[in-house]
Order: structure tokens, then sequence, then C-alpha cells
């Protein structure tokens, strides 16, 4: 199979320039357009083609903060 790239931002997609736009729109517009390719994405792929997955916001609030280091992770945490 193919691999899979991790997106943590976007900054421009097909054209639209989001320099200007704060994080927490281009978070809602990444996985938005993520998950819009992904279900086109099996007509339109090729065998082994690579996978694009948006890697999980948070916003930066003390509760989130704090429910990132308590709460459970997908991966081994790093300190």
């Amino acid at each position: 199979g193919g691999c899979t790239f991790h997106v943590l931002d976007v900054m421009c997609w097909r054209g639209y320039l989001l320099y200007d736009c704060d994080a927490e729109f281009r978070q809602f517009w990444l996985h938005s357009k993520l998950a819009e390719w992904a279900a086109e994405a099996p007509a339109m792929s090729s065998p082994g083609a690579p996978t694009f997955a948006p890697v999980p916001f948070a916003e930066a609030s003390s509760a989130a903060i704090l429910q990132a280091y308590q709460g459970p992770a997908p991966y081994p945490k790093d300190g």
C-alpha cells in the first residue's frame, strides 16, 4: 500500500490562500477538505497512492492542555 502523510496545517488549497486566516479556521478547512478529498479519492486514486490524514487539533486552553497531558493518546507520549 501507499504511505500516509500527516498534515499539520494548510496555507493554500487549490489556489485559495489561507495565510491571513486564523489557525482555528485553517484547521476547520483542513479537516473539511481532507474529508471531501477522501470521499472522492477511492474513485480517483491508483493502487499504492499516498493518503493524507490530519493531525489531531486541540484548542490552546487550560482544559485542553490538561486533557492532552492526562488523557489517553493513540501514541507514546514524550515527556
